[in-house]
This record gives structure tokens, sequence and C-alpha cells, in this order.
């Protein structure tokens, strides 16, 4: 049996956000790519809120912590014949309940769509009023602040 999951609802204080990652174009930086590529943005958008949550509502974006989630992995080393030690290989991945939700767009066609299940304390904190770009602006440091180029 194959399910599609349309409505999703958290329990207690737990919330259901996006899954938005940078792509290569957003981790581009000046002609320089950047290690963000592929990795979780800081910021995510709510979808749904557990009936115990206060102060997040959906629609609101959420500075999370997926540090909470992080786990260590050890893999195999490599061994430096020259020397004869063996190095260590530690890797941290984030492992952050995920789960693909289908919703229907304002033309009626179904999209799929990654969220994340995570607790009202992972959030560092919400955002009260946000302007969206299509390219990242250019900035430089100035004296009292960053300038804007764009």
């Amino acid at each position: 049996m194959i399910v599609k999951i349309k409505e999703i609802k958290p329990l207690f204080n737990q919330l259901i956000v996006t899954k938005n990652a940078y792509t290569m174009e957003e981790a581009r930086r000046g002609g320089i790519y950047t290690d963000r590529a592929n990795k979780l943005k800081e910021y995510q958008k709510v979808i749904a809120v557990g009936p115990s949550v206060r102060g997040i509502e959906v629609g609101d974006y959420v500075f999370i912590n997926p540090a909470r989630y992080a786990v260590i992995e050890h893999k195999k080393g490599s061994k430096d014949i020259e020397s004869n030690i063996i190095k260590d290989n530690m890797h941290a991945t984030v492992n952050i309940p995920t789960h693909t939700i289908y919703k229907k767009d304002e033309n009626g066609r179904e999209y799929s769509m990654e969220v994340m299940c995570i607790f009202d304390n992972d959030v560092h904190l919400c955002v009260t009023d946000l302007e969206e770009f299509d390219e990242e602006p250019a900035v430089i440091p100035g004296g009292d602040g960053l300038i804007s180029l764009t």
C-alpha cells in the first residue's frame, strides 16, 4: 500500500517547517562557491504548529538550531604508510526527522514537499518582518553597519 500524506498535524510543542537548502547559485558569493551548497538554510517557513506552541504561527519564518540533531559518525580511517598511524575519519551529519507531503498549487496541480518536524525549543527566533530577494544582495562592511550595493 502506498500512502500520500496530504495534511500533517504536529503534537504538543512540535513544529512542521520547510526543508529548504541552499542551491549552488545561492551558495556562490562573488563568483566563489562557498561550502553552503546543499546544506539546510538557517531559516525555514512554518507549515504547522502543535497546540502547545506559543508565539509562532503558520507562515512565520524561524531560525532553527540543527546542531541539536547532529550525529557524529566514525568511518573507517586511512592509514599513513610512513608513520604507520591510522588517521581518524569523523563526520557530522544532521538527522532531523523529515517527511514528504503532497499539496496542490493554485492551478490544482499536485506537488511534493519535504518538511521537517522540530521542537519549539529548537527555534532561536521568529522573524517578524521579512523582505525577499531573487538574488542575495551584495553587501560591504560600512562604518555603521552593512551597506547594500544593489
